[in-house]
C-alpha cells in the first residue's frame, strides 16, 4: 500500500535471502519491524539483528542499507514520505 505520504510493505523472505546490493541515496525514513524469524540489517552506520517478534529499527535519509534473512522471516516495513512507483 502506498500514498504520497506513506508506504507500507509486508515482506515474506525465505532463510538465506539477501539483498546483495546496498540501497544507497534513499531520502526517506524507514521503520522495519520483525513479525517472525531472524533478520540482520546492515546499515552504513553499523549492523543490527532483529531476533524477537516486535523488534524494530528506524533509520533516516542518507543511511545506506542491505539485509539478510537468517531464518524464514516476515517483515513489516513503513517508509515516509512515499516515492512515486
Amino acid at each position: 500500500m502506498a500514498t504520497d505520504a506513506l508506504e507500507v510493505k509486508w515482506g515474506i523472505h525465505p532463510a538465506g535471502e539477501t539483498r546483495a546490493e546496498w540501497t544507497v541515496g534513499d531520502h526517506r525514513t524507514t521503520l522495519l519491524i520483525l513479525i517472525e524469524g531472524r533478520w540482520r540489517l546492515d546499515l552504513s552506520v553499523g549492523s543490527v539483528t532483529l531476533e524477537k517478534p516486535g523488534d524494530y529499527v528506524v533509520w533516516g535519509p542518507g543511511i545506506d542499507h542491505s539485509w539478510h534473512a537468517e531464518t524464514d522471516s516476515v517483515m513489516l516495513t513503513v517508509r515516509w514520505p512515499s516515492t512515486p512507483v
